[in-house]
């Protein structure tokens, strides 16, 4: 009975086998128009001179039908993709590549960026793929893709589809398509053999990821350029976070781990855009989040994501043509929108829901967006579904605080109240009453302490350490204050009290072994109430770029860095005892710094931010009364209201970030 089956099981494959071999030799015999798929056709057509290393791509594949269907997917996706092609590219990665020889201060002087303040991706040369990518390239990229796809032992529940998707593409996004898949494969294979030989995806992605931030990368945002091409992120790894997110979404493909990015348009904790790399998981068909801050996957929960979002878009290689014809007709729609490689995945995250608010009266075509307010305007990070002085947005992140926008000719504007979503999808309208200032508010931040933040100081100075003594050798110090390991640092300053019963003639501030020394000031007062500074002398010589002046200058943003081989400074403190040390660790600068002025707004019933108040900060925060049920802001002054939107319950400023967590 099984040699039976098996030799039906032979026969019936022979005969699949033998089907294929005849369609394909009718195929491809006639070489005609007719012999190709509309979608084909249409991208030859497009191709123009380059139609022939396309056809060279197809016919090289006509006896292996599943490399072919690989093969066609690209090329009917490819309309759309493109890349930069220009002599500033190479220039800019030379530039860059400076970065990677310096031992500290990773960023570039006003005097360098100089020369690239002009720079702009609007007047440089774009060129298509279709009229670009080579056949050689082509066939390698998808021998060496289908290599890695059929080896791996956690793909074998991995659909063509998703292959296609995740693994073959060869280029991520506008970076210039090149050769480098074999560059990856060679370096990072044998690593990740050496050190997983499983079958879980997950592990492997983790392995692979672990090893990839051995190696050495410098985080630089101060030029953002297209996406670089995989050879110079590969030689040259200096780059902002979606430089970084490229560079793994290489080296995952590379060995054969399904990945691709999600993205942030708009951040609601910082108001940049963010990426992350997503592994698709065959196991539960959910595509978990990797190397995103502290997030570890776990198959028994839904994926989620540690940073507020508000709505969460997936980088693809095939054209979203649904998404796109939806939004057709609309007018207006802003490029970071109209990206035919994003599709929706907030659902994936946070499950569906959906929000109906009232709009005040506008054109009755005229179309309302989800809003955020980013740092002095209105950004749009979806479109709403309308009708009449109602409208309806689908799948977004509970607790952040959105407001509908409409657009006018120069900008968009607020063309309702601001609202947010529970967790049970019920819908909170904050909605000003300025004749009733209600609520007693301390002011401390402008922009929200995330745990990201808090995580970075606490890993950056842990272990940190205050000590005094009487002599400069410290031969017996007493520590005075440390930062332990499992400390977590949730502000900027520390006012230490130091010893009234005795007099110490120095105070080190010192850093553990193998962390470099940075913080922002040190600074020493006479009395317990920190009215009376204290100037002291640095006694250690250092270089002239690193300059102790910053450590007493006033400015808690500036940053005092040790050379790399000095671990430590010392303070003369003199003949008189000192009553307290206040550490200002080097943060952000979101923090209410003392002597600033600020300016407080709140969002009117006519979409306006009204000045509430003007003050100066005369301590670490700012106390006044504001409006119950307000969208607040506060900035500094002539800042042109560039902060982040909160509002103020229960004593404290509630930032998006921190009332999304509450929904969690």
């Amino acid at each position: 009975m099984t040699q039976s089956l098996f030799s039906l099981r032979r026969l019936r494959s022979a005969a699949m086998a033998a089907l294929v071999a005849i369609m394909a030799a009718g195929m491809w015999s006639c070489g005609s128009e007719e012999s190709y798929s509309p979608e084909i056709a249409k991208a030859l057509d497009r191709a123009a001179r380059n139609r022939k290393e396309l056809v060279e791509v197809l016919e090289h594949y006509e006896d292996e039908p599943e490399k072919l269907e690989a093969a066609k997917f690209l090329i009917s996706n490819m309309h759309g993709h493109y890349s930069y092609q220009c002599t500033e590219l190479d220039s800019l990665e030379m530039f860059l590549a400076q970065l990677t020889r310096k031992e500290v201060d990773f960023f570039f002087t006003p005097e360098q960026l100089k020369r690239w303040e002009k720079f702009s991706l609007i007047n440089l040369p774009r060129k298509d793929d279709l009229r670009s990518v080579s056949a050689e390239m082509l066939i390698e990229n998808i021998d060496l893709a289908f290599k890695q796809w059929k080896e791996r032992p956690w793909n074998k529940d991995l659909s063509f589809d998703d292959f296609c998707e995740l693994i073959l593409p060869y280029t991520i996004s506008d970076d210039q398509p090149v050769r480098w898949r074999r560059m990856y494969a060679e370096h990072y294979n044998h690593v990740l053999d050496s050190l997983y030989q499983g079958s879980d995806v997950l592990e492997a992605a983790l392995v692979l990821l672990k090893h990839i931030e051995s190696e050495k990368w410098i985080y630089n945002d101060q030029l953002i350029t297209p996406h670089r091409t995989a050879t110079n992120l590969f030689n040259n790894r200096v780059g902002f976070r979606r430089d970084w997110c490229d560079l793994l979404v290489y080296a995952m493909r590379s060995c054969g781990i399904p990945v691709t990015t999600d993205n942030i348009l708009f951040s609601p904790d910082n108001n940049h855009s963010y990426q992350w790399i997503v592994v698709r998981d065959p196991i539960t068909s959910e595509y978990y989040p990797v190397g995103l801050d502290d997030y570890i996957p776990d198959r028994s929960h839904r994926p989620a994501s540690p940073r507020t979002t508000g709505k969460i878009y997936r980088q693809s290689f095939a054209r979203q043509d649904d998404r796109m014809a939806a939004l057709n007709d609309i007018r207006s729609l802003p490029v970071r929108l109209n990206n035919p490689f994003l599709h929706d995945v907030t659902s994936h995250y946070f499950g569906h829901n959906e929000a109906t608010v009232g709009i005040r009266p506008t054109d009755a075509k005229m179309m309302v967006y989800l809003g955020l307010w980013i740092d002095g305007s209105w950004e749009i990070i979806d479109t709403g579904r309308r009708d009449g002085d109602r409208v309806t947005f689908h799948d977004i992140e509970p607790g952040v605080i959105f407001v509908p926008v409409r657009h006018t000719t120069e900008r968009f504007v607020p063309c309702g109240d601001a609202f947010y979503v529970t967790h049970d999808s019920k819908v909170k309208t904050l909605k000003a009453n300025p004749d009733r200032l209600v609520q007693k508010a301390r002011l401390r931040r402008t922009r929200p302490f995330t745990n990201v933040l808090a995580m970075r100081l606490s890993d950056h100075i842990s272990g940190y350490t205050l000590s005094a003594s009487d002599d400069y050798a410290f031969t017996h110090p007493d520590t005075i204050f440390r930062v332990n390991d499992n400390d977590t640092i949730f502000t900027d300053l520390l006012n230490i009290s130091l010893p009234r019963d005795r007099h110490y003639r120095y105070l080190r501030m010192s850093a553990p072994k193998g962390k470099r020394f940075t913080i922002g000031e040190l600074d020493i007062f006479d009395d317990k109430e920190m009215e009376h500074q204290r100037i002291c002398q640095v006694i250690e010589r250092f270089p002239s770029e690193f300059e102790p002046y910053y450590l007493q200058d006033g400015i808690a943003t500036s940053r005092f860095t040790l050379p790399a081989d000095r671990s430590f400074f010392t303070y003369d403190l003199g003949s008189r005892p000192a009553a307290m040390a206040s550490v200002s660790f080097y943060t952000d600068k979101n923090f209410i710094t003392k002597g600033t002025d600020y300016e407080i707004y709140y969002l009117a019933a006519d979409g306006n931010w009204t000045l509430l108040d003007k003050a100066t900060a005369r301590k670490t925060y700012i106390d006044m009364v504001v409006p119950g049920n307000a969208l607040l802001l506060i900035c500094k002054a002539g800042s042109e209201l560039k902060g982040q939107a909160f509002i103020y319950k229960n004593g404290r400023q509630i930032y998006s970030y921190d009332l999304a967590r509450l929904y969690r």
